[in-house]
């Protein structure tokens, strides 16, 4: 069965009717192509989509791809648009040509706006991560991602235990305000000229610091056969109660674990 069209000629030579039959070629059928992100920004990869392309005759195709932005063709020949080559505010769409060697047929896609791309942040962080009292805590942030170039505003919301700190909106929280077991967390937002998006609120929990000895009151010379006395001091920048154990001390040394007072009568012996 012959697919292509095909006209006859005929021709009487000697009485015997003979028939000439051509038959033509047939173009390729492509039905239409679109863009598959209906809404895309330009941080997305943009990808034609279409049926593929039909031959009757059985002929080897070959396809070329062309993508206009705001009607201008660009020198890309592929499926995809890669991200960042339109921005925001352009129309974009992708025309596919089909040849089979002799017809040629080409459908173009109707046209996408690319819309605004909200800024991005990767990573959010609250260090020191083994933050105690002693510790300013820092939001540590990855570059903000603004596909459009924009200007971008930074603003954080610091919160103590679930409550707002409304006079804490720099980028760090001061030492001191936050103490052991506290919760503390922090909400990013990040602000362009048409959106704004929040990170977080990212936590962490605030470690036990470690005692501090107040050795002010010990004196720094003693003198063999004087007695002495003086307390040290033991505290908790936490607020925690300080117990006290006696590890070694020289003979005869008296240390009152409840009054934290020492009391001692150094000898020549024990020099």
């Amino acid at each position: 069965m012959f697919h292509r069209p095909w006209v006859t000629r005929c021709k009487d030579v000697s009485g015997v009717l003979t028939f000439t039959v051509e038959v033509a070629n047939s173009a390729p059928v492509l039905a239409d192509i679109t863009i598959v992100q209906t809404q895309p920004t330009a941080k997305d990869f943009l990808e034609s989509s279409h049926s593929p392309a039909e031959d009757a005759d059985g002929d080897s195709l070959q396809s070329v791809y062309t993508w206009r932005i705001n009607g201008t063709p660009l020198d890309y020949n592929d499926v995809f648009l890669p991200q960042g080559v339109a921005v925001r505010g352009d129309t974009v769409a992708v025309e596919l040509e089909v040849t089979d060697g002799t017809h040629t047929v080409s459908v173009r896609s109707p046209e996408v706006e690319i819309a605004n791309s909200a800024p991005a942040l990767s990573s959010v962080n609250i260090l020191p991560l083994d933050a105690t009292v002693h510790d300013e805590l820092v939001a540590s942030l990855s570059d903000p991602e603004v596909a459009d170039g924009d200007d971008i505003e930074l603003a954080y919301t610091w919160s103590l235990n679930d409550q707002i700190l409304p006079d804490q909106t720099d980028g760090s929280l001061p030492a001191g305000i936050a103490k052991h077991q506290d919760r503390v967390s922090v909400l990013v937002t990040l602000s362009e000229a048409v959106v704004s998006t929040d990170f977080g609120p990212i936590e962490a929990v605030i470690q036990d610091a470690p005692s501090i000895f107040d050795d002010t009151a010990v004196p720094e010379l003693l003198t063999y056969g004087v007695p002495v006395s003086f307390t040290v001091q033991f505290y908790n920048p936490d607020g925690t109660a300080v117990e006290t154990t006696l590890l070694s001390a020289p003979q005869g040394l008296i240390y009152d674990a409840e009054t934290d007072t020492v009391e001692w009568t150094p000898t020549i012996s024990q020099y």
